[in-house]
């Protein structure tokens, strides 16, 4: 009895189970090793035998062979792919963090040196009158320093005073409140009196039409202030300068009047010496005319530079004020005896000191460096990071 025998086909993978490690990206990877089929039945046998060493005929493959085969493939790319992220050292957490640390650090280094530059390139190089401020300041605190130990080495070298000084001292002061009695109780006499004499009624009236004509500008100021458009920097400079101007130049007048009104003739003399005075007057308004034009016509300059301009030029205007009062009073007032013009000295010495020791605050005050706001920004992102760390 024959039996017909089919031919069994045997799809036989040569599978390597080794594990590659992973290649660099200029080194090509071992090609995968090739699948061998092979045929095994009688016919094949039989076309053996009777074709000697001719090459067998392959047949071709259909699809469940090549679904198994891309499966497999496929098993086979998934488990390299495992063992190569298994074999692939990570980083660590501390690495990691000592990585962004560094990072961080460097663009703190980097941010540090680009403020430093940027302030270096926009600070600003001191002007000429900045370095004449700087002398005038450290002249005055040179002469400040000289007072004070002039005033402790005297107050340290002087004598104790005796029981005589320390009576003579009360006695001073009881004739000063005498003579401050004295002035009050004048004063309120003058006040007092029902009839003013013909020289008080002038200088009342004169007194009323000066305090009406500045009433007048001040009320024609403020409607020109409100009806025109507002005024660039220069005009409004100007135009104090010139307010200014006209009330030093009322008080002349006012002073100068009074002056006439109650002086006798003037000797050759004195008609020399007010001259003199009136061109000494002219010619420190030309000079603070001057100084004044200069500063409205230079670059405008920084707020430290006007708030000691404003200052220095009040402490200029007080001290004209001030010389002009002394002036006044001293030519309208009777002459002082000894001991007023000893206290006069004294006192004047007293205020000098005040007003340099005044100066000197407001200067320091004035010049002491203030933060920019680079600065600020840089001291509040270091105090976020270092709450943040």
């Amino acid at each position: 009895m024959n039996t017909s025998h089919e031919p069994e086909r045997h799809c036989m993978t040569s599978v390597n189970n080794q594990h590659y490690a992973p290649y660099p990206t200029h080194c090509e990877r071992p090609p995968k090793p090739k699948r061998i089929c092979y045929e095994v039945g009688a016919e094949v046998g039989a076309n053996t035998n009777s074709q000697g060493h001719s090459t067998p005929s392959h047949k071709p493959m259909n699809s469940q062979q090549r679904g198994r085969l891309s499966a497999h493939s496929q098993l086979q790319n998934q488990l390299a792919d495992s063992t190569r992220a298994l074999v692939t050292p990570r980083p660590s957490p501390l690495a990691k963090a000592l990585g962004e640390f560094k990072q961080e650090v460097q663009n703190q280094h980097a941010l540090q040196t680009l403020a430093k530059e940027t302030h270096d390139l926009l600070a600003p190089r001191p002007s000429p009158l900045d370095k004449a401020l700087g002398e005038l300041k450290q002249e005055v605190q040179n002469q400040h320093a000289l007072q004070t130990l002039a005033k402790e080495t005297h107050d340290l070298l002087a004598p104790r005073p005796s029981p005589l000084d320390e009576a003579l001292g009360e006695l001073k002061q009881e004739v000063q409140n005498q003579h401050a009695l004295q002035t009050l109780a004048k004063e309120t006499h003058d006040l007092l009196a029902p009839r003013p004499s013909p020289l008080c009624k002038a200088l009342g009236e004169l007194k009323q039409e000066v305090q009406n004509q500045h009433a007048l500008q001040t009320l024609a100021k403020e409607t020109h202030d409100l009806l025109a458009p507002p005024p660039s920097p220069l005009a409004k400079a100007l135009g104090e300068f010139k307010q200014e101007v006209q009330n030093q130049h009322a008080l002349q007048t006012l002073a100068k009047e009074t002056h006439d009104l109650l002086a006798p003739r003037p000797s050759p003399l004195d008609e020399a010496l007010g001259e003199l005075k009136q061109e000494v007057q002219n010619q420190h308004a030309l000079q603070t005319l001057a100084k004044e034009t200069h500063d409205l016509l230079a670059p405008r300059p920084s707020p430290l530079d006007e708030a000691l301009g404003e200052l220095k030029q009040e402490v200029q205007n007080q001290h004209a004020l001030q010389t002009l009062a002394k002036e006044t009073h001293d030519l309208l007032a009777p002459r002082p005896s000894p001991l007023d013009e000893a206290l006069g000295e004294l006192k004047q010495e007293v205020q000098n000191q005040h007003a340099l020791q005044t100066l000197a605050k407001e200067t320091h005050d004035l010049l002491a460096p203030r933060p920019s706001p680079l600065d600020e920004a840089l001291g509040e992102f270091k105090k976020g990071h270092f709450y943040a760390v």
